[in-house]
Parts: structure tokens; C-alpha cells; sequence
């Protein structure tokens, strides 16, 4: 029990770190592109921001996650153990290509995965699923339609301002990033923040699923030290190779974000914030013209975010799958 619990503790907040660094480029892309502030202040911005997220919001995705997704009682620790090794291996893959994928459907993908394997199809609350499925897969459509809806009325209230109106525009982003940072933390940290709960529960050292403010402050701490260490790669995607962000194309997008990420978190729904910023970038950007978006990085994108649930969720299988052979062919 005890080598589980060392190797599955540090296994969760080195994935809480990686989650940090891939996804700090959600915060900051539109600040730095825009040249609202710096790299080195906007990540800083993000790092506290994560920290603090889960401490304001609370952890109703963590809840959701972990007691609400999975019968507890009869889950087997293994397939916490390859889900967590399939989403570290994706994660470093998706970043080495400058991939903005997402952390969150990267570990739901390879939870479940592992878990079929492990424990069957039985032990997954479908009710539940279903629920976190939409929240998924919708969020980003509405990150869409609130960039496009936020750009459209900031462009008619400011039809008539001079181009000064850009260094307000700059200035209004760091508030609105810092909302993004608290509500990505609020929602990406708690998503490690059940998974250490549940090993806690599943091996007996917690009578019961229970998050405890040390296991909060321990996973948002890891996030936080990998968005200080900063994604750069793919912080150049999102910022550079959609289109060329403009500061009021960052205004409209923050604003977008900072209102769909922050409800979902407050309501419970595990969401990607990758996919909702990049999301509200190409609103934004859409609702000025639509040639303005560079279609190739934006369909690497899209492909990324439908593919990312399946091929975590295959590769935990594969992973479950040889350990099981191997383990039955040394006994």
C-alpha cells in the first residue's frame, strides 16, 4: 500500500504540474500576443490566479469527478496507476508538437479507459458521463459564440474611439486574465485534486471520498509551479498562429472565457480550458472576418480535441491490457 501511494502521489502532482505547464498558454496567449504585458508578468498572473482558483470556487468538479463518475467501492487502485502514466505520455506529446490539447479530456479519456479494464464498464455512472461528455464537448461551441458575441457589441460600442482606446483595452486584460487563471485553476487542479482523494479512499487511508485542504493546496501548488515554468511552445499557437491577436481580439476573447470556464466551475462541469480560450480566440477573430483565422493550425486543433478522449482512453487500454498479460504470465 504504501509504494502505491508514494508512486501514485508523486504520478498525480507531476501530472498536476504538466497541467500547469501545457495549459498556462490558455491564460496568457492573448495577453502576450496583444502585448498587453509581458511573458514573464502574465505567467505570473496565471500561476497565482491557479492557485487561488480552487480556494474561491470550490471543488465541485473534484466531486464530480470522483465520487459522481466512478462506484468507488469496488474500483481497483491499477487503473488510476495507467490512466495516470497514458495521460503524462499524451500530454508530453501533445506539447512537443506545439498541440494545444486538453489536460481534462486527456485524463477523463484515460481514466475511463483504465477503468474499463480494471474494474468493467459497470463500474462508470453513465448518468454521470453523459454530463461531463457535454460539458466537454459543448463548452468550447459556447466559447465560440460568446467571442463572436463579446467582438461583435466591443467593436460597435467603440466604432467611433481613437486607436488610445488599445491601451485600455491592454490594461482591461489583466483583470480579465486573472478571472481565466482563478477558474482554470478552480477546474483543471481539482481534476488531480479527486484522482489523489480517490487513491486515498481506495486504499483505506480516508474512510470515506473526502478532499481535504492540504490535497487542494498540494495539487494547486503543482499547477501553479508548472504554469511559472510556462508551456512557451504552445502559447505561440494559440497567440500567433490563429491570427494576429489584436488587443481588443484579446479583450473579446478573456471576457468570453472568463464567463464560460468560471460557470462551469462554480456549477461542477469538468471542462477543457484549452479548448474554451481557443474557442473564443476564433470567435473573436470570426466575427470580423472569417479568412482572417488561419485554418490549417485551427484544424490541427479541432482534430486534437476530438481525437484526444479516444486516443488517451486506447492507450490506457493498451498500457491495462500488457500489464495484466505480463503479470499473468510471470505468475
Amino acid at each position: 500500500m504504501t509504494i502505491y501511494l508514494v508512486i501514485l502521489t508523486f504520478l498525480i502532482l507531476t501530472y498536476a504540474f504538466l497541467n500547469g505547464f501545457h495549459d498556462s498558454s490558455t491564460v496568457v496567449a492573448t495577453m502576450i500576443a496583444s502585448r498587453a504585458t509581458s511573458t514573464k508578468i502574465a505567467l505570473l498572473i496565471a500561476a497565482i490566479g491557479n492557485f487561488a482558483g480552487p480556494f474561491i470556487l470550490g471543488t465541485a468538479v473534484a466531486k464530480t469527478l470522483g465520487e459522481g463518475l466512478f462506484n468507488l467501492y469496488s474500483f481497483k487502485i491499477e487503473a488510476i496507476l495507467f490512466a495516470l502514466i497514458s495521460a503524462i505520455t499524451w500530454s508530453i506529446i501533445t506539447w512537443y508538437f506545439a498541440i494545444p490539447s486538453s489536460s481534462s479530456h486527456t485524463i477523463i479519456g484515460a481514466i475511463l479507459g483504465a477503468s474499463i479494464i480494471f474494474n468493467g464498464a459497470s463500474s462508470i455512472r453513465l448518468g454521470e458521463l453523459y454530463k461531463i461528455l457535454i460539458f466537454l464537448l459543448l463548452s468550447p461551441v459556447i466559447g465560440y459564440i460568446f467571442g463572436y458575441i463579446n467582438s461583435k457589441i466591443t467593436h460597435l460600442l467603440l466604432k467611433n474611439a481613437s486607436p488610445r482606446i488599445n491601451r485600455t483595452l491592454k490594461i482591461l486584460q489583466i483583470p480579465l486574465s486573472s478571472v481565466v487563471a482563478v477558474s482554470h485553476g478552480a477546474n483543471d487542479s481539482q481534476k488531480t485534486t479527486s484522482l489523489m482523494a480517490m487513491v486515498f479512499f481506495i486504499l483505506g487511508i480516508s474512510s470515506r471520498f473526502e478532499i481535504p485542504i492540504w490535497m487542494i493546496a498540494a495539487n494547486a501548488a503543482a499547477i501553479s509551479i508548472g504554469t511559472v515554468a510556462g508551456g512557451r511552445r504552445i502559447i505561440k499557437t494559440l497567440g500567433q498562429r490563429i491570427y494576429k491577436i489584436r488587443p481588443i481580439n484579446g479583450f473579446s476573447a478573456q471576457l468570453s472565457s472568463a464567463i464560460v470556464i468560471s460557470t462551469s466551475s462554480i456549477l461542477g462541469g469538468p471542462v477543457s480550458s484549452t479548448h474554451i480560450v481557443t474557442s473564443s480566440i476564433v470567435g473573436a477573430g470570426a466575427s470580423e472576418r472569417i479568412n482572417k483565422i488561419r485554418w490549417t493550425t485551427l484544424n490541427k486543433i479541432i482534430f486534437v480535441l476530438f481525437t484526444t478522449i479516444p486516443a488517451s482512453a486506447v492507450f490506457s487500454v493498451l498500457l491495462s491490457y500488457l500489464y495484466i498479460l505480463i503479470k499473468g504470465w510471470l505468475s
